[in-house]
């Protein structure tokens, strides 16, 4: 038995269309060989995997999935990132709506960490 797979034996142990193969060539995330004259264009049924290729590429591409109760929730406050530029033309354009703007934000802040 070969090593090399083809285009159809990669989909059939995948379980999916040859054209979701494709794809990830295409991505150029799924390593190939290319048999025969090497030019810009790809000749699918000259191209082959490397069963351990495959292989690594799979393990790469698993997703660790948890229920939605294990999944870790985001930090109830986060710093945030001020462009001191922005702050700076909205106070001299109008001091009173930065202010409003800024108790705003204080609100908001003191309200997320009481309720964490």
């Amino acid at each position: 038995m070969s090593d090399l797979l083809s285009v159809a034996d990669v989909a059939e142990r995948w379980g999916v269309d040859e054209d979701d193969v494709k794809s990830a060539v295409l991505d150029h995330s799924l390593p190939f060989i290319q048999f025969g004259r090497s030019s810009q264009r790809i000749r699918w049924a000259r191209l082959r995997f490397r069963k351990d290729a495959v292989a690594a590429w799979e393990l790469e591409q698993q997703a660790s999935w948890a229920p939605p109760e294990e999944r870790q929730r985001p930090a109830a406050s986060r710093p945030q990132v001020v462009d001191h530029a922005l702050r700076y033309r909205e106070v001299a354009a109008d001091p009173r709506a930065a202010a409003r703007r800024q108790r705003r934000l204080d609100a908001q802040s003191a309200g997320a960490r009481t309720s964490g």
